[in-house]
């Protein structure tokens, strides 16, 4: 008699937790074992009989999960691969194919912030169009992966109807849920990262205001204070975004109250994350520009701890990743700023050195390495007067001068 219960129990525990909770894949492995003891007691094929939907989906789970845990970019291949075969062996019109479908939007996401892959974002956009068209009205997860698409969209396309309208979808969404949802940080989180984006668009500061409450709830959400809050596996990432906001604000306003708090929530968001997951070293690039900014604001800080950070996002980045450029980038201005502030040569050098490798691979920001890059080889002309070092500063910024883009004239007719 107990082990329909508790195959019961590990049933709910699977639905209630999210698919990136460190415990998901020992719940799933628990429930299988459960049904197969239940089958040698009873004989119930049901209890050993999976539809492949069902075997695919189990499968992916364990690659997304083994994924956000230890990075493998082939355990997310795997994982878009199951997803694929589960969505196409369920029939249209089951309720088990939207969230097969929800879940390959999301891992087509993760693998396009990982690659940048512009058939990955196309394909994202595409399956939330299938998700809205499927899902009943009333559901928050409708108006939230509408809103989703128009972001997505807007971000390609920047046409200013689609932003709105995001906002729009995703503060339905966040009202058709309670705070205790366990969907409620995210939709939360989907909804601020719209308001930003209007801000950097018009500019207004009330927007501004509301994109920072909307940033700051999640984080009481998911906090253990909170009635509602279980320490979520998510905590890191709204930590890290309200950081990165308030960095924003920062050099939008020039706060200092604001890169304070930036810098605590990026620590913590640090703290958080797992050596092994593959955002540590997006949290440790973010937390050592905070500490980079903190560096140029006040004299009295070292830039040593934002230097170190860097370096170790750096070495934990693989190379094929789009993000590991930008924190070369700004590695290499580090070494250049503390050069600046104590004369080390040995700054100087691996200045260049860090520099010198995104002008040869191609860097989304180009001018801006050219003159950082420049401005390192005339400083090691001033320290060894070496002839070849203002050569490549003065080639460099000739190249800068070549690729820089000028503003069109708009007619006011």
């Amino acid at each position: 008699m107990n082990a329909p219960i508790s195959r019961n129990n590990l049933k709910e525990a699977l639905q209630c937790i999210e698919d990136d909770h460190e415990n998901r894949p020992i719940y799933i492995g628990s429930l299988g074992f459960s049904q197969f003891k239940r089958y040698e007691c009873l004989h119930e094929l049901t209890d050993i009989h999976l539809k492949p939907a069902e075997g695919y989906s189990i499968g992916q789970k364990r690659q997304r999960s083994r994924f956000e845990r230890l990075g493998r970019l082939t355990d997310l291949m795997d994982s878009i691969l199951n997803l694929q075969k589960a969505v196409e062996s369920v029939k249209d019109g089951d309720p088990t194919k939207l969230r097969y479908l929800s879940s390959l939007c999301s891992s087509q996401h993760r693998r396009f912030e990982r690659l940048g892959g512009p058939k990955d974002i196309a394909d994202c956009i595409s399956n939330l169009h299938k998700v809205v068209q499927s899902t009943a009205d009333g559901n928050p997860d409708k108006p939230s992966a509408l809103g989703s698409g128009q972001l997505s969209r807007y971000e390609h396309l920047s046409e200013l109807i689609d932003l709105e309208e995001s906002i729009s979808n995703q503060l339905k969404a966040v009202q058709l849920t309670k705070d205790e949802h366990r969907h409620k940080p995210g939709y939360l989180t989907n909804l601020s990262i719209s308001q930003l984006r209007l801000y950097e668009r018009l500019g207004n500061q009330t927007i501004l205001e509301r994109s920072f409450l909307n940033l700051q709830k999640p984080v009481q959400l998911t906090s253990h204070s909170h009635p509602a809050g279980d320490g979520h596996a998510s905590q890191p990432v709204y930590r890290s975004n309200l950081g990165l906001s308030q960095l924003k604000r920062y050099e939008w306003l020039g706060g200092l109250v604001d890169l304070e708090n930036a810098i605590s929530n990026l620590q913590q968001a640090v703290q958080l994350t797992d050596d092994r997951h593959p955002d540590k070293s997006l949290c440790l690039a973010n937390l050592g520009v905070g500490q980079q900014r903190r560096f140029d604001a006040m004299a009295r800080w070292k830039i040593s701890h934002s230097i170190s950070n860097l370096q170790s996002a750096v070495w934990l980045t693989d190379d094929v990743r789009p993000d590991k450029s930008t924190f070369l980038s700004n590695l290499g201005l580090g070494h250049l700023k503390r050069h600046e502030r104590l004369g080390d040569p040995t700054d100087i050098e691996d200045s260049i050195l860090n520099l010198h490798q995104l002008v040869k691979d191609g860097h989304p920001d180009k001018p801006m390495v050219l003159s950082n890059l420049s401005i390192s080889h005339m400083k090691r002309y001033e320290r060894l007067g070496e002839l070849t070092d203002i050569q490549d500063a003065i080639s460099n910024l000739h190249i800068r001068a070549s690729q820089c883009m000028f503003p069109t004239l708009v007619s006011a007719n």
